[in-house]
């Protein structure tokens, strides 16, 4: 009966049944049933989006009575033909050259053994025809210029490196000369759309050569041709994400047969990005705020809804930049593990849109770009103090994103409630002896109450809750309307439509932190 189940969800079809065989009525209690419910729940859900999505696509099923009504037939043909049908033939236009480059890319890597110099060449020529076919002439100019410095500055600091005579490290040098490009950019550049169209490629260079200056001995023994090689990588010069040195060059050593699990994922990973850019662009944006549904006021209706297109719009870019990297052929964070094989997540949809603490976003949000914060400036910052570790790791985020006063205040007030959280949280889960921790414990947790128990239920509930306000409040602020706005309006815009509530529960946060700690 295996062979009859479709690919996609051929996994899991195999623990559906593993889960089948192993239940019992004889040992089931409250807890295993509440679990193993939630898990059929979202298994049906998965399922059923995915055929919606296919079936909105298709428009010749829609002309057919038998799967819809007459009237509803109109309204989803009228959807499908006004906005569905132009954004998804877009995002295959804006896809398709990465689509057939990086899948060269992946043919040539399996089908011939290359000497490092010539997948570093490959990986160069290949990542600059697919910026060229991308980005107009302007932004290949600025994006040129921005290579140009990073070149001319890191073969000048190998040269002090090798006769150690610097006065500071040379990550130090390396991030404050690049960061300030971008600062500068942000606010004096005199094309607004060039510097749009060229900031988020320069912003992932630049987090790749902050990584390589870390060590001071890769900063020594790298060449030109492995810096172009690894600054133009196809899977992640378009899209993103970062990835390390060790990442890259591995993909050229430990090579991986394609399975059907490559490209299950690969599908997986299209379907979803196209699904998010539909809700992003068309579903979310035709919803019309209810005035006081559910007892909510419909500035809170408004306030969800943007912010939930906000979010569809970076999950479907990590979505694309998890695709890029499967069909170049980078099967995961490390090659050798069987478990991640076939696996690159940079977005988790699930654990942002519940989240039970501000950390678990910002830790899912962008899975690659916090593992680059947390190892190249967080761990080394916090041998110092704790504190002084997400200070520089809040000043580097801000200095990557240029500065910009809408992220400096969304990035201030995250850090802060992550960081009370978490004295919070941990007090909780200590004095209750109950799984409401910042982050969830491992399949074995020690705890007294588990994560299924009642008790730790409602406290993770009530953080759920309030963790989704701050997700609206803070989120309604990212509409391209308030893009330049300097800190002042964004407090009266929040000020005049919420009363500055997550600010105000941000200070009672703080004291209780304070209080309790």
């Amino acid at each position: 009966m295996d062979r009859f189940v479709p690919r996609f969800l051929y996994d899991r079809y195999i623990r559906f049944r593993i889960w089948r065989r192993d239940f019992s009525f004889d040992d089931w209690d409250a807890e295993r049933v509440f679990k193993t419910s939630l898990y059929l729940t979202e298994w049906l859900l998965q399922i059923i989006l995915l055929a919606l999505f296919w079936l909105f696509i298709i428009p010749p099923i829609m002309d057919n009575d038998f799967f819809v009504g007459e009237e509803l037939g109109e309204v989803i043909r009228e959807f499908v033909l006004v906005c569905t049908r132009p954004t998804v033939k877009g995002f295959i236009i804006l896809i398709s050259s990465a689509v057939a480059l990086n899948l060269l890319f992946n043919f040539i890597l399996r089908c011939r053994r290359l000497t490092s110099r010539q997948y570093h060449v490959m990986s160069a020529t290949i990542g600059y025809v697919l910026l060229q076919i991308n980005c107009n002439a302007k932004c290949m100019v600025v994006i040129m210029v921005f290579m140009l410095i990073i070149f001319l500055l890191v073969n000048r600091l190998k040269v002090f490196v090798e006769r150690d005579r610097q006065i500071i490290r040379p990550v130090y040098t390396i991030t404050l000369i690049l960061t300030t490009i971008l600062c500068l950019g942000e606010f004096f550049f005199p094309y607004e759309r060039v510097w749009e169209g060229s900031r988020a490629i320069m912003m992932v260079m630049t987090m790749k050569v902050i990584s390589i200056s870390t060590d001071d001995y890769c900063l020594k023994r790298i060449t030109t041709v492995e810096l172009v090689g690894y600054l133009l990588c196809p899977a992640s010069v378009l899209f993103g994400p970062w990835m390390s040195m060790d990442t890259y060059t591995l993909n050229n050593v430990h090579r991986q047969k394609l399975s059907a699990k490559w490209f299950t994922q690969t599908i997986q990973a299209f379907t979803y990005a196209m699904a998010h850019m539909i809700l992003s662009n068309c579903l979310v944006q035709s919803i019309t705020p209810i005035s006081d549904a559910f007892y909510i006021p419909m500035k809170w209706h408004e306030a969800l809804r943007n912010s939930f297109a906000f979010r569809s719009s970076n999950y479907c870019t990590g979505y694309m930049a998890e695709f890029t990297m499967l069909t170049a052929g980078f099967n995961a964070y490390q090659h050798y593990d069987e478990e991640q094989r076939w696996d690159y997540p940079v977005a988790r949809p699930s654990n942002i849109e519940c989240p039970r603490s501000m950390a678990v976003v910002l830790k899912n949000w962008n899975i690659p770009a916090y593992r680059f914060f947390k190892d190249c400036v967080y761990s080394p910052f916090s041998e110092i103090n704790y504190v002084c570790g997400l200070t520089m790791t809040f000043v580097l985020a801000l200095l990557l994103n240029g500065f910009n006063a809408r992220m400096m205040l969304i990035l201030l007030t995250m850090g802060i409630l992550s960081y009370s959280q978490e004295i919070i949280q941990d007090k909780l889960a200590y004095w209750f002896d109950c799984c409401c921790c910042v982050n969830p414990c491992d399949d074995e947790c020690e705890h007294r109450f588990g994560p299924w128990n009642p008790i730790t239920l409602i406290i993770n509930g009530f953080n759920m809750v309030i963790n989704v306000s701050h997700l609206a409040y803070l989120g309604y602020v990212m509409d391209r309307k308030f893009e330049r706005t300097t800190i002042y309006e964004l407090y009266e815009i929040w000020e005049d439509e919420f009363g500055v509530q997550t600010h105000f529960l941000m200070l009672v946060w703080w004291a209780t932190m304070l209080f309790i700690s």
